[in-house]
């Protein structure tokens, strides 16, 4: 937005202008997000404020891959952006991770937390790092007894496909 832009009060129907500034996003992490370009504007008729940022839903994929992506330990405060960032309740964040609902708490206490364990902190991170909305969950897998992959890859236009053989 080089120019300023203005739009009609949704309360009032006044013009508002817009300008873009760089606003402090709190997303519950340790630190809040400094988001630049954010839209924002105030009715000087009615008092309403405006506030907006653009695609708010990559926004959030980006904050929550570096998080991800960190080279220091997650801390409560990040461990819970991330469920949350999954979409996962506390109960279904302890049953992807194989553990009970008490110790998902814990490692989201903030006045007194308990480590999560390595192995579990990169599962984690593995989880944001490849999600998508249509993501298996990881109680998918490990539920019937060990046996041979069997499958035939095939090429088609589409790119390499796996044909299931039995056993899989």
């Amino acid at each position: 937005m080089a120019k300023k832009t203005t739009i009609k009060c949704a309360m009032c129907g006044i013009p508002v202008r817009l300008r873009r500034e760089t606003r402090r996003l709190d997303l519950g992490l340790d630190e809040p997000i400094i988001v630049e370009q954010a839209v924002v504007g105030h009715c000087n008729e009615c008092g309403e404020d405006y506030e907006g940022i653009a695609n708010v839903e990559g926004l959030m994929r980006h904050v929550a891959q570096e998080v991800a992506s960190k080279k220091a330990r997650l801390t409560p405060t990040e461990i819970r952006f991330l469920r949350r960032y999954l979409g996962l309740s506390g109960a279904d964040f302890a049953q992807e991770l194989g553990v009970s609902p008490e110790t998902s708490y814990r490692w989201e206490r903030v006045d007194k937390p308990t480590a999560m364990g390595l192995s579990t902190e990169r599962l984690l991170r593995l989880m944001v790092l490849t999600s998508a909305k249509d993501r298996l969950s990881l109680n998918d897998f490990g539920t019937e007894a060990q046996a041979p992959s069997r499958f035939r890859m095939v090429h088609s236009k589409r790119g390499w496909e796996a044909e299931k053989m039995g056993g899989v």
